[in-house]
C-alpha cells in the first residue's frame, strides 16, 4: 500500500509556510490540536453551474456557483473521483456512476480553501516532522514495511511447524481482533518467503504475480472445503470487468472508521485497485446490537465470505423470517475480508487532520494520534502520507467530519419525543428451548388487536417490535409512546432536557417493563423467551435497556467536499467523502442504515 510514514523530517525553512499576520481561524478546538483553521469557499472554484464536469487532466475541478455543484445524474461521485485522478480517464468503475442525490440524501459537493495553521504547532504536529523525507511512494518506507515485521515476527515463531491450513481454520472462526491480525500474520509467514518481493512478512508488498495476500496464502495451503469456497468467491469478487481494470491504482486512500460502512468502502477501494488504510480509535468490536438487512446486502456479504467466515455463523441468511447480522459480526467479517485483500486496518489509531507537505515528493497527510498504546496489530504512525482522498465513515458530528467542515442539519419534522426507541439484550444460554425460538417483525398498523392485548397486559403501548437472536444473545427493539412511558413512570417529564436522559429514567421500572414485553406471547405457536429461558434465568447481557430519540434525524450538507493549501496554491486539492451514518442518520425499523451505507460504499 505504501499510504503511511512513521515520521517525517522538518521541512527547510523556504519551504515552510510563511503564517500570515491575521490568520482567518476559528477558536474552536479538535482533540488538542489547538485552533482549527477556518474554512472559506476557495475563489478559483466559483464557475458557473452549469459548466461543464470537471475533466481528469489533474487541473482544479471546475466546481459549482459559490464552489459548489449538486451531486445528480450528471455529476455523480464518480465525476468527483475523475476530476482528482482517484479513477483513471476511461475506466470509471460502473460501480460509482449514477449515484444520485436523490437516492442517497446528498446535498452538494463544495470546494473549499482552509486557512494555514498558526506557526505556533502543537507538539504532536512538531513531531510528526522528524525523521527522514523519504519518497511516499516507496513501498519499503512505507508504514507496512515498518510496522507489520514488527508485529508480525512476534508471532511468526509461533507458527513454525503448524499446518497452515490449521491456521486458516482459526482464523476463519476467530472473532477476537487482536487474534485474528496475529493469525493472519501467520498464515503470511505460513506463505514462505518465496511469496514476497522484499521479504516473507509484508502483506501488502506481494510479488507481481499476486494482487491480494489471500492468494498467496492459498497457494500455501492444501485447502479445506470452506477455504476453497472462500477462495472461489474472492476469485470472483476480484475478477469482475470493473476491478480487474484497476481505476485506483496507484491511488492512497484513508478510510476514518471502521465501522460496518467505512470497511465496507474500504474493501471496494481496495478491489478498484487503490492502497488503503482504516483508522479505527477503538481497539475491538463489541457491539451486539442486531442489524436488519435488506436482501441485496445479504447476498453482497456472501460473495465476500459470509457463511465461510465465521462470525456470523456459516448458516447466516437462513432465517427464513428476517435477514439480521450483529454489528460486532458483521464488523469482523469485514476486517477479515479486508486483511485478505490487503487493506492495513489500524486500531487505537485516532484521525486529527490533514496537511500539505512542501517538501518533494509534494503531497497530502493525514495526522494520527494514537488512542491505545497496546491496541492490536500494527502500531499506527504519527502520519499517514501520500494520500489521495479520504473517506469519512466514522458516524455524524465526529472530528473528521467536523475538520473538514461539512456542517449538518435536521431532516425530521417528528415533534421531540414523537419517536422513541427501545433496546433491550439478554443472554442466550443456548438451550434447546431457546434454539427454537424464531425472530419476528410486528407493526401495530397491522397487528392492531394484538398490540391492544398487549397494551391490556403491559400498560405500555408499542407501534411495532422486533426480535432476533444470535449466539450470544437475544435482541429486542420496539417504539413504546411518549405518553405511555410517561403514565407508567418511567419518564419522569415530559419537558426534560435532554428527555431521555438518565437522569429523567427510571431505569428499575424501564427494566421491569421489558421483562413484561418479552413474557407477552407475540406468536401463539412459539414459547415465550421468559418461558423458553426461566423467569429466574433471564439475564440482561450489557448494561440493561435503553432509550433512544430518533424523532430528529440528522444530515450531512455536503455529500464530499475539497480541501486546498493555503499555502500552496498550486496544491493538488484533497477530496473528503462521507459514507454511512456520516452522511445520512438512517431511519432505523427500515433497515435504512446498511443499504444506503453499502450502496454509496459500493
Amino acid at each position: 500500500m505504501g499510504c503511511c510514514q512513521s515520521g517525517e523530517a522538518k521541512a527547510p525553512q523556504a519551504l515552510q509556510p510563511k503564517p500570515k499576520a491575521k490568520p482567518s481561524v476559528s477558536s474552536s478546538s479538535v482533540d488538542g490540536l489547538g485552533t482549527t483553521p477556518s474554512v472559506v469557499p476557495s475563489r478559483s472554484s466559483r464557475h458557473s453551474a452549469t459548466s461543464s464536469r470537471p475533466s481528469t487532466s489533474g487541473s482544479r475541478p471546475s466546481l459549482g456557483s459559490q464552489g459548489g455543484v449538486r451531486l445528480d445524474k450528471a455529476n455523480s461521485v464518480s465525476s468527483v473521483l475523475s476530476s482528482q485522478g482517484l479513477v483513471a480517464c476511461g475506466e470509471t468503475s460502473a460501480r460509482f456512476g449514477g449515484l444520485s442525490s436523490a437516492s442517497l440524501g446528498l446535498c452538494s459537493t463544495t470546494s473549499r480553501r482552509r486557512s494555514p495553521r498558526s506557526s505556533r504547532e502543537p507538539q504532536e504536529f512538531q513531531q510528526a516532522y522528524t525523521g527522514s523525507f523519504e519518497s511516499c511512494y516507496e513501498v519499503e518506507e512505507s508504514l507496512e514495511s515498518i510496522a507489520w515485521p514488527d508485529f508480525a515476527n512476534k508471532h511468526a515463531a509461533s507458527s513454525i511447524g503448524q499446518d497452515a491450513d490449521q491456521i486458516f481454520e482459526r482464523f476463519r472462526t476467530c472473532g477476537e481482533v487482536a487474534e485474528i491480525y496475529i493469525l493472519f500474520a501467520k498464515m503470511l509467514n505460513a506463505a514462505g518467503d518465496d511469496t514476497m518481493r522484499n521479504g516473507p512478512l509484508l502483506p501488502w508488498s506481494l510479488k507481481p504475480k499476486y494482487r491480494y495476500p489471500y492468494e498467496a496464502i492459498r497457494d500455501s495451503t492444501a485447502g479445506t472445503f470452506k477455504a476453497r469456497r472462500l477462495w472461489d468467491l474472492l476469485d470472483t469478487k476480484a475478477g469482475r470487468p470493473d476491478y480487474t481494470m484497476q481505476p485506483c491504482n496507484g491511488k492512497r486512500i484513508v478510510v476514518v472508521g471502521s465501522g460496518p460502512c467505512g470497511l465496507r468502502a474500504a474493501v471496494e477501494l481496495r478491489l478498484l485497485g487503490a492502497s488503503v488504510t482504516v483508522l479505527e480509535k477503538r481497539s475491538k468490536f463489541d457491539r451486539i446490537n442486531r442489524l436488519h438487512l435488506w436482501e441485496w446486502c445479504g447476498e453482497d456479504l456472501k460473495e465476500l465470505g459470509a457463511r465461510c467466515l465465521e462470525p456470523p455463523p456459516s448458516d447466516f441468511g437462513a432465517d427464513p423470517d428476517l435477514i439480521h447480522i450483529g454489528i460486532g459480526e458483521l464488523q469482523t467479517l469485514l476486517f477479515k475480508t479486508a486483511l485478505l485483500l490487503g487493506v492495513c486496518v489500524l486500531f487505537g489509531a485516532e484521525f486529527t487532520g490533514v496537511r500539505w507537505r512542501n517538501a518533494s515528493p509534494c503531497s497530502w497527510s493525514a495526522m494520527v494520534r494514537r488512542s491505545f498504546p497496546d491496541a492490536p496489530g500494527p502500531h499506527a504512525p504519527e502520519s499517514c502520507k501520500g494520500v489521495h482522498a479520504l473517506v469519512v465513515g466514522d458516524g455524524l458530528n465526529t472530528n473528521a467530519q467536523a475538520y473538514c467542515g461539512i456542517k449538518t442539519s435536521d431532516v425530521s419534522c417528528i415533534q421531540l419525543g414523537g419517536a422513541i426507541g427501545l433496546v433491550a439484550n439478554f443472554e442466550n444460554t443456548g438451550s434447546t428451548n431457546e434454539k427454537s425460538l424464531r425472530c419476528f417483525n410486528f407493526a401495530r398498523q397491522f397487528k392492531e388487536e394484538l398490540f391492544q392485548q398487549l397494551s391490556g397486559r403491559t400498560k405500555v403501548r408499542l407501534e411495532n417490535i422486533v426480535y432476533t437472536k444470535s449466539a450470544g444473545s437475544h435482541y429486542f427493539v420496539m417504539t413504546p409512546t411518549l405518553d405511555s412511558l410517561l403514565k407508567m413512570g418511567i419518564v419522569k417529564e415530559r419537558g426534560a432536557t435532554p428527555l431521555l436522559g438518565a437522569s429523567n429514567i427510571n431505569q428499575k421500572k424501564l427494566e421491569e417493563l421489558v421483562r413484561q414485553v418479552v413474557s407477552f406471547p407475540f406468536k401463539a405457536e412459539q414459547m415465550t423467551l421468559t418461558a423458553a429461558v426461566g423467569a429466574e434465568r433471564l439475564r440482561f447481557c450489557d448494561g440493561g435497556p435503553s432509550l433512544f430519540d430518533f424523532s430528529k434525524m440528522k444530515r450531512a450538507e455536503e455529500g464530499a467536499t475539497m480541501i486546498y493549501s493555503e499555502s500552496s496554491p498550486r496544491a493538488e486539492p484533497l477530496l473528503f467523502m462521507l459514507v454511512g451514518d456520516a452522511l445520512l442518520e438512517p431511519f432505523w425499523p427500515e433497515g435504512l442504515g446498511i443499504i444506503r451505507g453499502f450502496f454509496f460504499s459500493t
